[in-house]
Protein backbone atom coordinates (compact mmCIF):
# COMPACT_ATOMS: atom_id res chain seq x y z
CA UNK A 1 0.00 0.00 0.00
CA UNK A 2 2.87 2.48 0.88
CA UNK A 3 4.49 1.67 -2.21
CA UNK A 4 1.10 2.60 -4.14
CA UNK A 5 1.29 5.79 -2.51
CA UNK A 6 4.52 6.39 -3.85
CA UNK A 7 4.33 6.59 -7.15
CA UNK A 8 0.92 7.56 -7.81
CA UNK A 9 0.79 10.38 -5.09
CA UNK A 10 4.16 11.65 -4.93
CA UNK A 11 4.20 13.93 -7.90
CA UNK A 12 0.85 15.50 -7.25
CA UNK A 13 0.62 15.09 -3.20
CA UNK A 14 3.89 16.27 -1.94
CA UNK A 15 2.50 16.39 1.57
CA UNK A 16 1.80 12.62 1.39
CA UNK A 17 5.03 12.03 -0.25
CA UNK A 18 6.65 13.37 2.73
CA UNK A 19 4.77 11.17 5.09
CA UNK A 20 5.39 8.34 3.20
CA UNK A 21 9.28 8.48 3.02
CA UNK A 22 9.02 9.48 6.46
CA UNK A 23 7.30 5.76 7.46
CA UNK A 24 9.86 4.14 5.46
CA UNK A 25 12.33 5.84 7.05
CA UNK A 26 10.94 4.50 9.86
CA UNK A 27 10.67 1.18 8.86
CA UNK A 28 14.34 0.87 7.52
CA UNK A 29 15.23 2.23 11.24
CA UNK A 30 13.68 -0.72 13.03
CA UNK A 31 14.34 -3.79 11.15
CA UNK A 32 17.87 -2.15 11.47
CA UNK A 33 17.58 -1.65 15.38
CA UNK A 34 16.16 -5.41 15.07
CA UNK A 35 19.46 -6.73 13.04
CA UNK A 36 21.60 -5.21 15.50
CA UNK A 37 19.89 -6.76 18.28
CA UNK A 38 20.62 -9.80 16.33
CA UNK A 39 24.25 -9.41 15.74
CA UNK A 40 24.51 -8.46 19.95
CA UNK A 41 22.88 -12.08 20.55
CA UNK A 42 25.63 -14.02 17.53
CA UNK A 43 22.05 -14.69 15.68
CA UNK A 44 22.85 -12.63 12.73
CA UNK A 45 26.68 -12.10 11.80
CA UNK A 46 28.41 -8.96 13.26
CA UNK A 47 30.55 -8.19 10.31
CA UNK A 48 27.35 -7.41 8.32
CA UNK A 49 25.96 -3.52 7.71
CA UNK A 50 22.47 -3.54 9.40
CA UNK A 51 21.54 -0.28 7.92
CA UNK A 52 22.17 -1.15 4.34
CA UNK A 53 20.76 -4.48 5.28
CA UNK A 54 16.87 -2.90 5.92
CA UNK A 55 17.13 -0.39 3.20
CA UNK A 56 17.61 -3.55 1.18
CA UNK A 57 15.32 -5.64 2.39
CA UNK A 58 12.92 -3.00 2.61
CA UNK A 59 13.50 -1.89 -1.28
CA UNK A 60 13.46 -6.16 -1.69
CA UNK A 61 10.32 -5.96 -0.44
CA UNK A 62 8.90 -3.20 -2.04
CA UNK A 63 9.87 -4.73 -5.76
CA UNK A 64 8.56 -8.56 -4.68
CA UNK A 65 5.23 -6.32 -3.85
CA UNK A 66 5.32 -5.03 -7.55
CA UNK A 67 6.48 -8.02 -9.33
CA UNK A 68 3.20 -10.04 -7.33
CA UNK A 69 0.68 -7.61 -8.48
CA UNK A 70 1.96 -7.46 -11.74
CA UNK A 71 1.74 -11.24 -12.41
CA UNK A 72 -1.18 -11.26 -10.13
CA UNK A 73 0.14 -14.03 -7.84
CA UNK A 74 2.76 -15.34 -5.31
CA UNK A 75 4.69 -17.10 -8.15
CA UNK A 76 7.32 -14.65 -7.72
CA UNK A 77 8.07 -15.73 -4.22
CA UNK A 78 11.28 -17.07 -2.73
CA UNK A 79 10.05 -20.72 -3.14
CA UNK A 80 9.94 -20.83 -6.95
CA UNK A 81 12.88 -18.35 -7.48
CA UNK A 82 16.46 -18.22 -7.79
CA UNK A 83 15.96 -15.07 -5.05
CA UNK A 84 17.75 -16.63 -1.59
CA UNK A 85 21.24 -17.46 -3.90
CA UNK A 86 21.34 -14.08 -4.93
CA UNK A 87 20.33 -12.65 -1.44
CA UNK A 88 23.16 -14.76 0.04
CA UNK A 89 25.85 -13.34 -2.17
CA UNK A 90 24.89 -10.19 -1.66
CA UNK A 91 25.84 -10.51 1.97
CA UNK A 92 28.55 -12.67 2.08
CA UNK A 93 30.47 -10.89 -0.39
Amino acid sequence: MIGKFVQELSETTPRIRQDVVGEVIRWIGLLASTIREGQADGSIARELDADKIARFLINSWGGAAAGMKIVRSCALSMTSSPLPSRVAAAFTG
